[in-house]
């Protein structure tokens, strides 16, 4: 009898043992869930902002390369009507042969300046028609050196 009593009792508390068990397990399972799901969802909506984002920026980009490819256009066009021969009242840009032939017709031979190695042609600040630093009487300087000195 007391061993059929231990028995019942060992499978009475296995029993019992097994639902709190199941229950706990259980509870686990749903609390582990949940995290996860608060998990997906805090990823989901960090994703979500970078994509938003990623698309403002690439908006953004889209749009310079709409303003720059506009810009394109237009002076693609003006560069098209500056090409284009202008029919008005006969006003042209000379071409540059029309200046060259004026400035070779002006410029004669004749024309290349003479040189004077006289010394008028020197400017007026050089003394005694000499050139130099040191132009001039030379016993001037060397007296003029030892007043200085003090000999």
């Amino acid at each position: 009898m007391d061993i059929v009593t231990l028995l019942v009792g060992l499978g009475i508390g296995a029993l019992i043992g097994f639902i709190v068990a199941w229950f706990w397990s259980s509870s686990v399972t749903k609390a582990r869930s949940k995290a996860n799901t608060h998990t997906e969802v805090e990823l989901k909506s960090l994703l979500e902002q970078q994509a938003q984002g990623h698309i403002q920026s690439s908006k953004g980009s889209l749009n310079n390369i709409e303003n720059e490819l506009n810009a394109l256009r237009q002076s693609i066009a003006q560069y098209e009507q500056s090409l284009q021969p202008s029919e008005s009242d006969g006003n042209s840009t000379p071409f540059f042969g029309e200046h060259a032939s004026l400035f070779l017709r002006n410029t004669g031979e004749n024309d290349v300046p003479v040189h004077n190695d006289s010394s008028e042609a020197q400017p007026k600040d050089f003394a005694n028609n000499s050139s130099g630093l040191f132009a001039g009487n030379p016993t001037a300087i060397d007296s003029a050196a030892a007043a200085k000195s003090g000999k």
